[in-house]
Order: structure tokens, then C-alpha cells, then sequence
């Protein structure tokens, strides 16, 4: 077995256990290691989908949100449906960044950088769900600041 002083993360581990290969200390159950993986980084990530937006001649959608974020879960939600999923995907590379998280949270869910990037898209005093439609360069080309006064529309709950 080889074995590291890291764990990996949850998407590697799962990578990794598809092939055969273990990555893990003897007495650390793969449950163990999902648990303790860290988020990533939010830049690395976007890195990774402009590669892809790039390839797949897509916009990158970046959606921030936060676990306790009701508005946000229902965005998800609706994203999620087989009808709007398949549709989201045609045209778009999804990116989800946590954000804005609270005390444990902050080390186990938040993707470290996103609070900033979320602030250089103009979503700082937005609220959540904020998201942003950006080229394989980075250049935005929508956000969801779209109601008067350059307030964010988030998840609407009502016409208004």
C-alpha cells in the first residue's frame, strides 16, 4: 500500500479507489478521509473551469452559496431537476463556490478565496446566491445584479 501524509481530497479518493490504488494511513477509513478533506481552493478551481470552458466553447456560470443559505438550497434544488440540469450543462460549466460560511464551517465547507473572487465579480454587499457569467478568460459577462439600483435578484421568492 503506498502510503502519504496527506489525505487526499474527496474527488482524488474517489479517483483513486476507482482504480484500485489506496492512498490512505492503515487505520483511516475512506469515510475518515472524505471527512477530513478540505474544500479547494476557489481560484484553483475556476482555473479548471475556464480550462473547460475553453474546450467545450461554454461561459462559466459561478454560482456562490453557503450551507445555510435557504435561498440558495432552493436555487440548487431547481438546478438539480433532471429538465434544468440537462439544460444548465448544454450551455454552461457550473461552478459552485462556498462562501461566506460561519465558524466550523469556514474550515470545512468554505472554498478558501471565494469571498474574493466573489468581491472582484461585484457580489460583495450581494448576497446569496450570487452568481456570474464569465468567459474562458475570466471577463464577466453578466451577474445576477440585475434589479434596480444594481441589486442582486439571488433566488426570486416573489415577482417583486
Amino acid at each position: 500500500m503506498l502510503r502519504l501524509k496527506w489525505l487526499p481530497s474527496a474527488a482524488a479518493l474517489s479517483i483513486l479507489t476507482a482504480t484500485g490504488l489506496s492512498v490512505l494511513p492503515s487505520k483511516v477509513t475512506a469515510q475518515q478521509a472524505v471527512a477530513a478533506a478540505k474544500p479547494l481552493a476557489a481560484q484553483a478551481l475556476l482555473d479548471g473551469a475556464y480550462k473547460k470552458s475553453k474546450a467545450e466553447h461554454k461561459p462559466v456560470l459561478v454560482m456562490f452559496h453557503a450551507t445555510w443559505c435557504g435561498w440558495c438550497k432552493r436555487l440548487e434544488a431547481v438546478m438539480a431537476k433532471p429538465e434544468f440540469k440537462s439544460a444548465f450543462e448544454a450551455n454552461y460549466i457550473v461552478l459552485p463556490l462556498d462562501v461566506m460560511e460561519n465558524g466550523a464551517k469556514k474550515a470545512t465547507d468554505e472554498n478558501p478565496g471565494g469571498a474574493g473572487i466573489m468581491k472582484t465579480l461585484g457580489g460583495e454587499k450581494s448576497g446569496l446566491p450570487f452568481y456570474a457569467v464569465l468567459d474562458a478568460k475570466g471577463k464577466k459577462l453578466a451577474d445576477s445584479n440585475v434589479m434596480p439600483g444594481s441589486q442582486n435578484i439571488g433566488y426570486p421568492g416573489s415577482p417583486e
